[in-house]
């Protein structure tokens, strides 16, 4: 019990001083420490060996169909975290740099 509180007076202390995400983000880190260990349930191993097959046949897959995925990906979000962080100005300009670097990549502009 005097864990728990000295977690939540210290939760308490970091909003005071740091802001709501920084005590939000000792309480999840305090709770993971804290919290009991417990056997893992049945759901989770079978999620588990369903992405081990997924992985699988993604390795499996094409290197070429991959890096046509990863680069349609990237030109979406690259923009999208500038366009977030920036602004959209920023935003617009590096999805032009962006959609630039790739028809230089897959020969577009031949």
């Amino acid at each position: 019990m005097q864990r728990w509180v000295s977690v939540l007076l210290s939760c308490a202390g970091v909003w005071v001083l740091a802001g709501p995400g920084w005590s939000l983000l000792l309480a999840g880190v305090a709770v993971w420490g804290l919290a009991p260990r417990q056997q893992q349930p049945a759901a989770w191993s079978e999620a588990a060996a369903k992405a081990r097959q997924k992985l699988a046949a993604v390795t499996a897959t094409p290197r070429r169909a991959v890096a046509v995925g990863t680069m349609a990906s990237g030109a979406v979000a690259l923009p999208t975290g500038v366009l977030l962080a920036a602004g959209a100005g920023a935003g617009v300009i590096s999805l032009g740099v962006v959609l630039g670097g790739v028809s230089l990549l897959t020969g577009w502009n031949a």
